[in-house]
């Protein structure tokens, strides 16, 4: 399929085998690279907080020729963070779009990888901080 079709499945698939952990040491945000995620394994599912998963999506766009990158928002004293792809201008009727949620900026627009959908997931586009290089 497309690279479209490919990161959503990638995404769904990540998702549906990511058991959640919290950072090593409470209060201090750590980040681990996708290769730590994916050789980091429990219980024979991938693990990590949200800026782990977001880290590993955005690199599996990268790996198939998406441009990506992580968002940090805050939503009161809570934080999360979530990867995006920006997807390709040949794509943007592709079916699996379709609910997606997304951003826009003069580049184009940005279709969330989160884990969170709709509500729960824009609660978290205040105070940003986008991440291009990760």
């Amino acid at each position: 399929g497309s690279q479209v079709e490919q990161i959503v499945a990638m995404q769904k698939h990540v998702y549906k085998n990511w058991h959640y952990i919290f950072d090593p040491i409470r209060g201090r945000d750590t980040w681990r690279s996708a290769e730590a995620t994916l050789s980091l394994k429990y219980k024979g599912q991938y693990s990590g907080d949200c800026d782990d998963f977001a880290i590993l999506m955005a690199s599996f766009a990268r790996q198939i020729g998406l441009r990506s990158r992580m968002v940090g928002g805050y939503d009161g004293n809570s934080g999360h963070a979530f990867a995006e792809f920006l997807v390709p201008e040949t794509e943007l009727n592709n079916i699996y779009l379709k609910g997606q949620d997304y951003r826009e900026d003069y580049r184009g627009k940005w279709i969330s990888l989160d884990w969170f959908k709709g509500k729960d997931h824009s609660k978290y586009n205040y105070n940003i901080k986008i991440f291009e290089d990760i």
